[in-house]
């Protein structure tokens, strides 16, 4: 918890309370005594996540608050997020994680959690983008990065289907499921609403979170848009996958029993 230059005001008894906790794998339950909003982003890879944290954080004035893992927006490190109800801020958090992982970790927190899922095909292709421009990705070796890159258009999206969709299924699966089930503080919204209208997004989230929303603060902040890591930021361009491609998609998707609408939009 004293760690990354965060230093909360708890006694050492209550400290040691948590650590306890963490060594017994369990998570501690703290509820926020004040009105402050807390939030995580959790969107999923190549979803433009990193720009809605950006729009969200301008156009409400909320602090990002980092609770990746070595600043990573990936794995979540637990210590930053219990952090989170001790800090006296209105603040937005960004992570990648699905429902089963981050949801046992956060709600004895009291924490809300905004859940962003895109077209997947579309997904398969972003993600082939920035396997070619990156000089370094989280989970693939430089050696097979290497070979990535040797390999012929539609190798390459076999390459990502082979690496990631696994983990891109189970991300949208399991906040589908949290959809379905209508839970109160999770927020549902998509990467093609975002690029439909993102001013409108960002009024249902100000209307739905309880946050003021101003237009003069939105149109300063809607210009962070050229200034963050943004690939295309289009959809169908899952169009370029092969017939056989799309059908090892939807087969994937099937293990989980989801239907069509919960990962493909275009």
């Amino acid at each position: 918890m004293r760690d990354w230059n965060i230093y909360l005001d708890v006694d050492n008894d209550t400290m040691s309370d948590y650590a306890t906790l963490a060594i017994d794998g369990r998570y501690a339950t703290l509820t926020p005594k004040d009105d402050f909003r807390r939030i995580i982003l959790a969107g999923l890879p190549k979803s433009a996540s990193l720009y809605l944290e950006t729009l969200i954080a301008t156009t409400f004035n909320l602090h990002r608050h980092q609770i990746g893992y070595d600043h990573r927006g990936g794995t979540v490190y637990y210590p930053r997020v219990l952090a989170m109800p001790l800090i006296q801020r209105d603040m937005l958090a960004h992570c990648h994680a699905d429902a089963t992982r981050l949801l046992p970790m956060i709600r004895p927190l009291g924490l809300k959690v905004i859940a962003l899922t895109r077209d997947l095909f579309d997904v398969i292709v972003s993600r082939r983008d920035m396997l070619l421009k990156d000089k370094r990705v989280e989970g693939v070796t430089d050696r097979a990065l290497a070979h990535f890159r040797e390999l012929e258009e539609r190798e390459q999206y076999d390459f990502v289907m082979d690496v990631f969709l696994a983990e891109y299924v189970a991300f949208i699966a399991s906040w589908w499921e949290e959809a379905q089930a209508g839970s109160e503080d999770v927020l549902h919204i998509t990467f093609e609403e975002m690029m439909t209208d993102r001013k409108a997004l960002m009024q249902r989230l100000g209307r739905e979170l309880d946050l003021p929303f101003d237009d003069t603060v939105y149109e300063i902040a809607s210009g962070t848009f050229q200034r963050v890591n943004f690939n295309k930021g289009v959809a169908g361009r899952g169009a370029a996958l092969s017939a056989a491609q799309r059908q090892r998609i939807h087969d994937a998707a099937s293990r989980y029993g989801l239907p069509r609408e919960a990962y493909e939009r275009s």
